[in-house]
């Protein structure tokens, strides 16, 4: 450097001898066994040695900005990389750059940028060797490669990552492309035909404890052998409309490793789980059905039970109620102003199951349910105004009521209020779950009629159809009437 006559002429006192010596302590991180790192000390130098003894920030942006680049090749980044090192190292001095806070940052972010492209390229040569070397296997008949299936589904082919199995289904990683990365993904498959055939078996042998159902009606497996996390699960099928409300088809979600007997397999398992799980909870519908079976009168009624899932909506309820109004309470049925419903099959896990099961009949996205113990929620969009009643819920203006509370609360107002006039009992509100402010619209909405009384505040008037209707003695409905003859 000494030779360079621009640093040659400001030498000459210690202190610029002191800092010509700390340039040429810059570590030279490129190699390049010429004399370019020579000359950027020279220009450091002559930069640092004249006004105003800093390198401006113009000329480091400029040499900052070229260094980020992440295009080229695996030697073109190790180069820039060790650039970008030694313009770290020159920003660590203080007082030698113009902001040089800014640029130690700006150094540290470029270089873990570098360092990240450095690192994908080359995995990338690796996994193409890898790759070559696997075809060449497979070329000369070689099947057997190494391959495994972590605990959280990831698959493995000689220790280099293909993509993930869940359930039954295998999804290639999105890298997995070109010539070499397809013969990984073919000696995957080769492997998870075993894996596949290994877990058909255990979801035979499986608890109905390791099956749920999730919001999208997709059938989950939990098990601690397929999955890492195993309260999350994995979906393997799906629900779909099928004979009956109360019988849907299991549809295996597709996979290239399940034949028909596979799948046959799959839904016959998940078939015998569902059925025990609506058997247990829907027990009351068969009773029903069994009660009705002495009671020909009834069986008008439970035909419409068993199609709504224990709960069918008025005047299709009042249409078919017999002519001995006491003979459904006696049996269990209840019967209200909305509709006639059973009562156990209003209990949360009862109600989750109706979900699912009403949502696969109809193809319905299946609405977020209410929480359990919930008497009223605010009214949403998710429930179809066909289908709130059927959920159990009653639609009253702004906010949807648990059908039992409904029916509840307004033969109580009813029986209170007679022929004449009610002040709104002050715990009406909590009663109904509902804000005192929004209590008026529920009011309406469930029938009722509000004026303001003599102290100008507001009276309840009975409704306008206080009372269920009354069946007639042959129901309207030709169907029923052909049920009600029958004979046990």
């Amino acid at each position: 450097m000494r030779a360079d006559p621009a640093v040659r002429d400001l030498l000459g006192r210690g202190a610029s001898v002191r800092l010509l010596w700390e340039v040429c302590c810059v570590p030279d991180f490129r190699k390049l066994g010429e004399d370019t790192h020579t000359r950027f000390c020279s220009r450091l130098f002559t930069a640092l040695a004249t006004a105003p003894h800093r390198v401006s920030a113009d000329h480091v942006a400029r040499s900052l900005q070229d260094l980020a680049r992440l295009d080229g090749d695996i030697e073109t980044l190790m180069q820039r990389l060790a650039g970008i090192r030694v313009w770290a190292y020159v920003a660590a001095r203080r007082g030698w750059l113009e902001g040089e806070a800014e640029w130690r940052s700006r150094a540290r972010d470029i270089e873990d940028s570098l360092s990240d492209a450095l690192h994908e390229r080359l995995a990338a040569r690796f996994v193409d060797r890898r790759a070559a070397h696997l075809i060449r296997r497979l070329e000369h008949g070689e099947p057997e490669l190494l391959s495994a299936v972590a605990s959280d589904g990831t698959v493995l082919v000689e220790g280099h990552r293909v993509g993930q199995v869940l359930g039954f289904a295998f999804r290639p990683d999105d890298d997995q492309a070109g010539d070499g990365q397809r013969a990984l993904l073919r000696a995957a498959r080769r492997t998870l035909g075993r894996e596949i055939r290994a877990r058909l078996r255990r979801l035979e042998a499986a608890s109905d404890a390791a099956f749920t159902l999730d919001a999208g009606n997709r059938v989950l497996w939990h098990a601690e052998t397929i999955n890492a996390d195993p309260a999350a699960g994995v979906p393997i099928a799906r629900l779909r409309s099928g004979a009956t409300i109360a019988r849907p088809r299991i549809e295996p979600i597709d996979s290239e490793f399940l034949d028909q007997a596979a799948r046959r397999a799959i839904a016959a398992r998940l078939d015998a789980w569902l059925s025990g799980r609506i058997e247990g909870l829907l027990a009351p519908l068969a009773q029903a059905r069994r009660r009705a079976a002495r009671h020909p009168s009834l069986r008008g009624l439970v035909h419409l039970l068993d199609e709504g899932l224990g709960i069918a909506p008025a005047p299709d309820a009042a249409a078919a109620l017999p002519s001995d109004h006491s003979l459904p309470r006696r049996l269990g049925i209840q019967v209200g102003v909305f509709a006639s419903w059973l009562a156990p099959l209003l209990k949360p896990h009862a109600m989750q199951l109706r979900a699912h099961l009403l949502a696969a009949h109809t193809g319905m996205p299946m609405p977020a349910i209410p929480p359990p113990g919930a008497i009223s929620v605010p009214t949403h969009a998710d429930f179809a105004t066909a289908s709130t009643l059927l959920h159990g819920w009653v639609s009253a203006g702004p906010v949807l009521v648990r059908l039992d509370v409904a029916e509840r609360i307004v033969r109580d107002l009813d029986r209170r209020a007679g022929a004449g006039e009610l002040a709104l009992p002050p715990d009406l509100a909590s009663r109904l779950g509902c804000r005192a402010a929004l209590l008026p619209a529920v009011l309406r909405s469930l029938g009722f009629r509000l004026v303001k009384g003599e102290a100008g505040a507001l009276v309840l008037r009975p409704r306008r159809n206080p009372r269920a209707p009354r069946p007639r003695a042959v129901p309207a409905n030709p169907a029923f009437a052909a049920l009600a003859a029958l004979k046990p």
